[in-house]
């Protein structure tokens, strides 16, 4: 499906913002050479969703060799991670393909004298192909590499629902698929999370697309004076935002102008779709403090809209929004945060409607 049509919503939830925010973690990394672990908070942008602030390998720190994996970041959780809670991961501005450069992460736990500072990893060269899954540029390769077809952004779908693996430290590094010398790679944002999929229900949207940035005064004469101030979206390096390319390089200034706004209503959605059952962080003087996975039933573990969208991104924090889950088209895709309130109305027993908006940022 094309031209930006809007049906079964996805919300792309990041985790790195929020445990960023909350100092639940905190990136590094390795330098390959002297084994020194270093922190990159200079860099740490590159785990904020913000694709338009690129990092680029001729101005870093890290070193390079051709055939070699080469470490770029790695991310400590405080808290260890299950693979089960992650969903996604998607690397935003990058030239990964003009590069010949495989991308490949895993989970372990910490360690400062391992590569990529990651001991013990959970190689993802271990899992099926079906453990994942191609949502816009990225695929399964051999050795655990993944490989993308063109330069720009990419996104992958991780279905670890049936792995039980608990890791504290997300290694990412890149792997040069030839002898040529030492390429300068480009990397504008990592994100990783989960995947919010709106359940089938009745739905009014409304999208908008804004042009604020022009401001236009007319004189006395009849005369129109235009001032602008932004005309889009920034550019990610070379290319346009959620612009995919195999080396052509076409005129970043032709990308899509104005920002994108969705009125979102969903009618009919059933309590169960809508809310936690508790809204607190464990169920202590509840009749589930005994159940078997308690957290399932609370704001923190419960994988409702509420608990996954509004509880997580709390207003300020930044999501990629997919308007239409079937159209997996480069520009099917946008940067948002919630705009103004989440209303809800009961409209019958344990049913609701719902309205929010959401906007485009940079």
């Amino acid at each position: 499906m094309a031209y930006q049509g809007v049906g079964k919503c996805r919300f792309f939830i990041d985790y790195f913002q929020i445990y960023n925010a909350l100092g639940l973690g905190h990136t590094a990394v390795k330098d390959r050479f002297n084994g020194q672990v270093i922190p990159l908070d200079v860099h740490s942008h590159l785990f904020s969703l913000n694709p338009y602030k690129i990092y680029n390998t001729s101005t870093g720190f890290l070193g390079n060799s051709p055939t070699s994996n080469v470490c770029v970041p790695f991310y400590e959780f405080y808290n260890p991670v299950n693979l089960t809670d992650i969903e996604y991961f998607a690397v935003l501005g990058h030239n990964l393909n003009t590069m010949q450069e495989n991308l490949f992460y895993d989970f372990g736990n910490f360690n400062p004298t391992a590569f990529r500072g990651v001991g013990s990893e959970h190689s993802f060269g271990n899992y099926n192909n079906g453990d994942f899954e191609t949502i816009v540029n990225m695929s399964n390769g051999a050795n655990s590499d993944f490989p993308v077809q063109y330069d720009g952004f990419s996104i992958q779908k991780l279905n670890m629902k049936a792995k039980s693996a608990t890791e504290n430290v997300l290694g990412i590094h890149l792997k040069n698929t030839t002898s040529s010398d030492d390429p300068v790679y480009k990397i504008g944002s990592f994100s990783m999370g989960i995947i919010h999929e709106m359940p089938s229900s009745e739905v009014d949207i409304t999208m908008t697309h804004e042009l604020e940035g022009v401001r236009r005064t007319r004189t006395k004469g009849g005369v129109d004076i235009v001032d602008v101030d932004y005309t889009g979206n920034p550019s990610w390096g070379d290319l346009g935002a959620w612009e995919i390319d195999n080396n052509s390089l076409p005129n970043k200034r032709l990308a899509r102008s104005g920002r994108r706004s969705w009125q979102l209503k969903f009618n009919f959605m059933a309590n169960s779709d809508l809310l936690p059952k508790y809204s607190s962080a464990n169920v202590i003087e509840t009749d589930d403090v005994n159940a078997a996975s308690p957290d399932q039933y609370t704001i923190a573990g419960s994988r409702d809209f509420y608990s996954d969208v509004i509880q997580k991104t709390r207003g300020r924090f930044k999501f990629i929004f997919q308007p239409d889950s079937t159209n997996t088209n480069p520009d099917g895709f946008a940067i948002c945060k919630l705009d103004k309130n989440f209303k809800m109305k009961q409209v019958a027993n344990t049913v609701y409607n719902i309205s929010l908006r959401i906007r485009e940022v940079w």
